[in-house]
């Protein structure tokens, strides 16, 4: 039954929000943070499994979506609420963390990219859940975008595990690459080279100097 189908996605969902809310306390330590993100998480899941049972003591679809609409609102709000929150959070926690001076910026990157994207793409499939509700109150459209918002739940859950690895090695690598330094002969040469060009600009301006000189003489004579 869809109801069924719609009580599993939820579920799932409410594992994975629980698990980037977990990733968040260990970047943040912040209880404020966390407590609000579980809230969020806990609020949306109860409201859309109610109102997936409600849907199954319904006579009709239609019935149902004329009585329970602002139930589904309400999740679509708290959906677009909680998903804007946990990746502006990471995002920005990612960001702070940067320093130009060192090499592991390539794996804050990755990560920053990583949540943006997919904190990125979820809200917008809630947009669209909320944009369907509303234009079209009294039809399904908006479960098509629900459907889908439960597979990207599972799949950015997946694609985070399956990058932690690659992760690991690339920030190992950064750690024990050792740094590039230039050779003693590189930089004495360059010093030379420096030297000479100072040298040959001194000679060059006395070199016009006395033309200038000569020139002057010549015209008073």
């Amino acid at each position: 039954m869809l109801q069924v189908t719609f009580i599993i996605g939820f579920l799932i969902d409410l594992v994975v929000y629980f698990y980037f809310t977990w990733r968040i306390w260990m970047f943040t330590r912040n209880l404020w943070i966390v407590s609000f993100m579980i809230l969020i998480s806990l609020a949306r899941a109860v409201l859309s499994i109610v109102a997936s049972a409600l849907s199954l003591l319904s006579s009709t679809w239609i019935s149902y979506l004329e009585h329970e609409k602002h139930l589904i609102l309400t999740g679509n709000i708290l959906f677009i609420i909680g998903d804007t929150f946990s990746a502006s959070i990471m995002a920005w926690h990612l960001n702070k963390t940067r320093d130009h001076a060192l090499r592991t910026n390539l794996i804050v990157n990755r990560l920053l990219v990583f949540a943006v994207a997919t904190g990125g793409i979820t809200v917008l499939v809630d947009i669209i859940a909320l944009v369907f509700t509303l234009a079209q109150p009294l039809t399904l459209a908006f479960t098509g975008a629900i459907l889908v918002q439960t597979r990207l739940y599972a799949n950015s859950l997946l694609a985070s595990l399956n990058l932690r690895n690659s992760n690991k090695r690339a920030y190992e690598n950064a750690i024990h690459t050792p740094p590039i330094e230039l050779p003693m002969t590189s930089i004495a040469f360059a010093s030379h080279s420096a030297e000479t060009a100072r040298q040959n600009e001194v000679i060059s301006d006395a070199g016009k100097e006395s033309w200038h000189t000569a020139s002057g003489s010549r015209i008073i004579s």
